[in-house]
């Protein structure tokens, strides 16, 4: 890894600058002491890969870089021990994984399920940290794409900078451009490995023969967006990613934890706060991937209730609403991963009564 210090050198300027900072800047500020990059030979990764090694060798800390080979393509094997010879002439320890994807979520994000479970095992067992190389221009493509969802705050807040879960997700460059990571590469006369997945006309399209979605937005849609408006978009989107994500952390602090779910309280809270409430109760009880259609039949429960029955959520998670004895009158809404008690609810419960069955 020394090498890559020597391309560097101690007083990098202009784009080589601009990541090197970025990357030492989350680097010194995330309590790690071993690091894997995700790394893939495109200029993204390869110019975070060097950056990373440089302050890495400087700290005496160990690093290494890890290409997945998702077999996809006939030619992917090939092109990732092309990746990681690139890596391994600068002397940076370079895995290839390869990965089974299930293409039957679709084959993109079959693709990433299984690049991120290869990542999370690798990281795991070396007990490291794993550096994303995604830019600013790709929070951008996430805002958008959320857009087109009609996703909510956490959502168009796009991709956070440190993910903190059984292992330490961290992405260095989300304010850094894309065309600095090339700029860093050609400055330093590193080969890049083309992902021919990121074309316009690459292999992946919709059944339809169309671009994916992340593919249209990055080489269609924002160009549009940005000669429409006369300026560049993807600062701004990038900024509106930031903003979202303060304030989805503001409301999530505001939000109660756990709990019995009481109907009257649960009034008590705007709706934001209430569908705070009710994904976390639905995910703690094992629900995954709610829809706003889900958060909208969960809030009925308390605004307008007339004696519906159960919601399916997901993964056999139910929700009703019941009373209970103690205290006489008192309402709640139950989320369980149970059919017991939906069947109980439907044999007691008169719909022409418009109000909850008792206590099951």
């Amino acid at each position: 890894m020394i090498a890559c210090s020597r391309l560097i050198g101690a007083n990098p300027t202009g784009a080589v600058r601009t990541v090197s900072l970025a990357v030492r800047h989350m680097m010194n500020e995330i309590d790690c002491h071993r690091w894997i990059v995700a790394y893939s030979g495109g200029a993204d990764s390869l110019a975070l890969a060097v950056a990373a090694a440089d302050l890495a060798s400087r700290r005496g800390e160990p690093l290494e870089a890890v290409t997945i080979d998702h077999g996809l393509r006939p030619e992917s094997a090939q092109h990732a021990e092309q990746a990681a010879c690139i890596l391994e002439e600068l002397g940076v320890d370079t895995t290839v994984l390869s990965v089974t994807v299930d293409q039957s979520e679709g084959v993109e994000a079959g693709a990433r399920n299984a690049r991120y479970d290869a990542l999370r095992k690798r990281a795991r067992s070396a007990r490291a940290g794993v550096l994303l190389g995604h830019t600013m221009d790709d929070q951008a493509e996430t805002v958008l794409l959320g857009l087109a969802r009609g996703s909510g705050a956490r959502s168009l807040g796009g991709m956070r900078p440190v993910i903190r879960e059984d292992v330490t997700w961290v992405r260095p460059l989300l304010g850094v451009r894309a065309v600095d990571t090339r700029r860093m590469c050609e400055t330093l006369n590193l080969q890049i490995v083309e992902d021919p997945t990121n074309a316009l006309d690459g292999p992946w399209t919709k059944p339809d023969g169309s671009p994916l979605p992340r593919i249209a937005v990055r080489h269609k849609v924002i160009p549009a967006l940005s000669n429409a408006l006369g300026q560049d978009a993807v600062p701004a989107l990038a900024r509106t990613a930031t903003l979202l994500t303060r304030d989805a952390d503001a409301l999530d602090t505001l939000t109660p934890d756990g709990g019995e779910l009481d109907v009257d309280e649960l009034a008590t809270h705007p709706r934001a706060i209430r569908s705070r409430i009710f994904k976390r109760s639905a995910e703690s009880a094992g629900a995954r991937d709610l829809s706003s259609a889900h958060l909208d039949a969960l809030d009925a429960l308390v605004t307008h209730y007339r004696g519906q029955g159960p919601i399916h959520l997901a993964n056999g998670v139910f929700a009703w609403r019941e009373k209970v004895s103690q205290p006489p009158g008192k309402r709640v809404i139950r989320i369980r991963k149970t059919n017991e008690h939906v069947e109980h609810w439907k044999a007691r419960h008169d719909p022409t009564l418009g109000d909850e069955h008792e206590s099951l």
